[in-house]
């Protein structure tokens, strides 16, 4: 189990220069991923400022939150 806050999912989900770094280690990792409570709402926010500032297109930020909420989803769905 490994602590993850927001900054460092939302490397998983948008091109920063340290992305390739989260993404090996998310890909090595064995266990699950935790994280507070309001991760939603606060990678939601930042989405929305990148799309705000060009950093992502328009229309992107809603796209990619949910696709980060189908992965916490399925995360968290009982195995068959």
């Amino acid at each position: 189990m490994t602590y993850w806050d927001t900054s460092a999912l939302l490397k998983l989900y948008v091109t920063e220069e340290d992305s390739p770094t989260f993404l090996k280690l998310v890909s090595d990792l064995e266990g699950p991923i935790l994280s507070s409570v309001v991760v939603g709402t606060e990678v939601l926010c930042t989405l929305y400022h990148k799309e705000h500032a060009g950093d992502l297109k328009p229309g992107a930020a809603g796209a990619v939150f949910r696709q980060f909420m189908a992965d916490v989803t399925a995360a968290n769905d009982p195995p068959p």
